[in-house]
């Protein structure tokens, strides 16, 4: 037992502690560290020297986070006028941060 549960104490003895912890912890899973890890495969790059560049932008508007803040509307007349920016500006009110991160960008080809 440490940190809180042993009593009161001040913080830097209770980080100390469980720094300690997590040591001890830690040791008794040397024998399996890694084992779990896959390799990521990556699709072969393309050389792409001489074409026009090709900029996504992806502007979520995601509840009162986002949405109550910033004019997502202006925001995405803005990015089509700079240079290099696909016309196709992808606006999502998507609910999980995974779907945000892979399905605009599997469209910007």
């Amino acid at each position: 037992m440490c940190g809180a549960f042993q009593g009161p104490k001040d913080i830097p003895e209770t980080v100390a502690q469980a720094s300690a912890a997590v040591a001890s912890a830690s040791s008794l899973l040397a024998d399996v560290r890694g084992t779990l890890t896959k390799k990521k495969d990556y699709p072969a790059e393309i050389d792409v020297k001489g074409q026009e560049p090709r900029i996504g932008v992806f502007v979520c508007h995601c509840g009162i986070n986002i949405g109550g803040v910033v004019n997502v509307q202006e925001v995405k007349d803005y990015a089509k006028t700079l240079e290099g920016v696909s016309k196709r500006i992808f606006t999502h009110a998507l609910k999980t941060l995974r779907r945000r991160s892979k399905r605009p960008s599997k469209r910007i080809n």
